[in-house]
C-alpha cells in the first residue's frame, strides 16, 4: 500500500464569522480562516492539492482581504521542495482563493472535476464573483468525471454542492484514509452527528450528501480553510 504524508502550506489568513462556514450555525461566534494549499507526499512522488492565494490575489475577488502568511514558495522551501519538484496539481474546485497562483504550475498535470472546468467557464450569475478567470485563461487540465484513482494511494471523489464540480483527495496515511475536503469548511463543519454543511453552497442537498459521502470514505478530514485534522471514525 502507497502511504504519504500531507502538510497544509498556509499562504493567508482571516478572521470570518462562524456562520458564514457553517449554514445557520455558530452565530456570534469567530473562526479564523486558512488560505492555502496542501502538500501530499512520499518518497515517490510530491503532489499539492490546491495553490492557496495572498493578499494581493485575494482582492481581485470580491470579499473582505485576507493577510500573507508565507508565499507558496516559501511554504514549499520548509520540505526543500521547489514549484518545478510538484509533480501535480489537483484543484478541489475553481474558486478564486484555491486557484490564485495556478499559472505557477504549467509544468505538471492539473486534475480538475470536468463538471466544474464547465461551471467556471461559465458560472451562475449569483456566484460569479467567486471566479477570476485570468487566474486559470488559457491554462491546461486534465479532466475528471466523477471518484477516480489518480495514483496509487490517492483519489478523487466528487463532492458537489459547495460548487458545481467540488472534488475531494483521498490519500492513504499511515493512519488511515485522510482527506482534503474539497468544499470551504472549518473544522466546525465536522461536529460529529451535527455536520453542518458549506455556508456557501450552489446546492444545499448535494452539499448535505457529499459530507455524509465524505465521511464514509475517509477516516480523518483537512477542512480546506482549516490547518487541524478532524478524526471522523
Amino acid at each position: 500500500m502507497n502511504i504519504y504524508e500531507i502538510h497544509p502550506l498556509q499562504t493567508a489568513r482571516t478572521i470570518r464569522h462562524m456562520q458564514n462556514l457553517t449554514y445557520l450555525r455558530n452565530y456570534g461566534r469567530d473562526v479564523e480562516m486558512f488560505y492555502g494549499a496542501f502538500l501530499i507526499k512520499n518518497d515517490e512522488y510530491n503532489i499539492l492539492v490546491d495553490t492557496g492565494c495572498d493578499a494581493e490575489s485575494y482582492a481581485a475577488g470580491k470579499i473582505t482581504t485576507v493577510e500573507d502568511v508565507a508565499s507558496i514558495e516559501q511554504n514549499l522551501n520548509r520540505f526543500s521542495l521547489t514549484i518545478n519538484d510538484i509533480d501535480a496539481l489537483i484543484l478541489t474546485h475553481m474558486h478564486f482563493d484555491h486557484v490564485a497562483f495556478l499559472k505557477k504550475f504549467t509544468h505538471c498535470p492539473v486534475f480538475l472535476q470536468e463538471t466544474e472546468y464547465n461551471s467556471a467557464s461559465s458560472p451562475h450569475p449569483y456566484f460569479s464573483f467567486l471566479y477570476v478567470p485570468d487566474f486559470y485563461k488559457d491554462m491546461k487540465f486534465e479532466l475528471t468525471n466523477g471518484d477516480k484513482t489518480l495514483f496509487p494511494g490517492i483519489n478523487v471523489a466528487f463532492v458537489p454542492g459547495h460548487s458545481a464540480g467540488s472534488q475531494a483527495v483521498i490519500v492513504n496515511t499511515q493512519d488511515g484514509k485522510t482527506a482534503v475536503s474539497g468544499f470551504c469548511c472549518v473544522a466546525e463543519n465536522f461536529d460529529r452527528g451535527n455536520f453542518a454543511i458549506p455556508g456557501i453552497h450552489e446546492n444545499i442537498q448535494q452539499a448535505y450528501e457529499s459530507m455524509n459521502k465524505l465521511a464514509s470514505l475517509a477516516d480523518f478530514i483537512y477542512p480546506n480553510h482549516s490547518a487541524c485534522r478532524v478524526k471522523i471514525k
